[in-house]
């Protein structure tokens, strides 16, 4: 009976939406004052209004932002003055100032990230964000630059397998819950569907005559496509056999028998077996943490550190297991981003991701002149240069 009357609370909420829609672009920053001024005029072209809330910066964050209120539409800007984690806190500060101002569906980003260009065309991002009804979320592909702003990761591992939920239809009554850290980009108790955006789901027929051309027709069973026995549509094969000819260049013989013998496997393979097919990076959001590997190191000690110094009893094992994967490189493999992702961002400037800057150095580094570089030494961040 409750689960009905919150649907029908959502179907009547949702109907006042229809004729007064309004995208909100939510992002929380902590000293960026050079990397949130790409995002900000970036996630204007998508949004009618950006709400920021700056969680104590030291390096002119609030500044950058307000010299951009008019040209990215930025109608708050939530200053805390002492620093404290609590995301769940702050997403709510966020969301609350974002329907104050008639929000009606969000975008949630950071500061590290932007969406692939090309899903500005004909509107295609913000179509998709205003079709999402009340309680419904949207999720892209996770595009992980790595090393460099020219290169992204497209492998098996979680780093290329992951899809990001990055906005939804407000309901009118859902909240952030969580733990003060890695709160997720939307809010709790939402019921309505995750939404994928996916561009390259099309037609494949190209790749089937190919097969049929080169007399493998059995590998339509895998690939899809109707054969007059099996009618299917596999996308992750498809994806595969793409990435076999086009990246690979291996024969197109070589390249059907490994999608036949992978085909068979991937059903009980799970998750980082079939890695980067499982999402579209036609486009997507791009995240550039990775682009500068010193900077990628120092903030994942930061987080490693704050864990240890939130529960100083936990389990030191535990937080390197909850952070190694951020440096695991065993299965790296990274091809060439597309021009596309960056065509129409004409203020875009890759130099900015690629500075040595890094604020969590800062902090560590303070917090092993208040606690003592003992109470951390068993967490794995001895791989920063601390004294430099």
């Amino acid at each position: 009976m409750k689960r009905k009357l919150i649907c029908l609370l959502h179907l009547f909420y949702f109907a006042g939406l229809l004729s007064q829609a309004k995208i909100v672009g939510l992002v929380p920053v902590r000293n960026e004052a050079q990397m949130i001024v790409p995002c900000l005029k970036a996630l204007a072209m998508y949004t009618d209004a950006i709400v920021v809330l700056d969680d104590a910066s030291e390096d002119g964050t609030v500044a950058a932002v307000q010299a951009l209120q008019k040209e990215c539409h930025i109608e708050r800007i939530i200053e805390k003055k002492v620093w404290y984690r609590d995301e769940p806190g702050d997403r709510n500060l966020l969301l609350q100032a974002g329907r104050e101002i008639g929000g009606t569906h969000f975008i949630v980003i950071d500061a590290d990230e932007m969406f692939t260009a090309n899903l500005l065309k004909d509107n295609f991002l913000r179509n998709k964000v205003l079709a999402l009804q009340s309680g419904e979320r949207l999720q892209l592909t996770l595009i992980n630059l790595w090393r460099s702003v020219n290169q992204y990761r497209y492998d098996y591992s979680v780093w290329s397998g992951a899809g990001i939920v990055i906005g939804f239809c407000d309901d009118g009554i859902c909240s952030y819950k969580s733990g003060f850290l890695h709160t997720s980009r939307t809010p709790s108790a939402l019921i309505g569907a995750i939404k994928t955006v996916v561009v390259d789901d099309h037609d494949f027929s190209f790749l089937n005559n190919c097969l049929d051309k080169y007399g493998y027709p059995i590998i339509r069973r895998f690939i899809g496509g109707y054969d007059g026995k099996y009618d299917r549509n596999n996308i992750q094969l498809q994806r595969y056999f793409q990435d076999q000819l086009n990246n690979y260049q291996v024969p197109l013989a070589v390249a059907a028998r490994r999608v036949r013998f992978d085909g068979l496997f991937w059903p009980s393979s799970g998750h980082s077996r079939i890695g980067c097919y499982q999402h579209d990076f036609t486009a997507g959001l791009m995240h550039f943490q990775f682009v500068n590997w010193d900077n990628l190191l120092s903030k994942q000690a930061w987080y490693r550190c704050l864990e240890k110094i939130r529960d100083p009893k936990i389990d030191v094992k535990q937080i390197n297991k909850m952070y190694g994967e951020s440096k695991d490189e065993k299965l790296r493999r990274c091809l060439t981003c597309p021009q596309e992702w960056f065509a129409g961002y004409g203020f875009f400037d890759k130099t900015i991701y690629e500075q040595n800057s890094s604020w969590q150095k800062r902090q560590v580094q303070a917090w092993f002149k208040e606690y003592g570089q003992e109470f951390f030494k068993d967490l794995d961040i001895w791989d920063v240069s601390w004294n430099a």
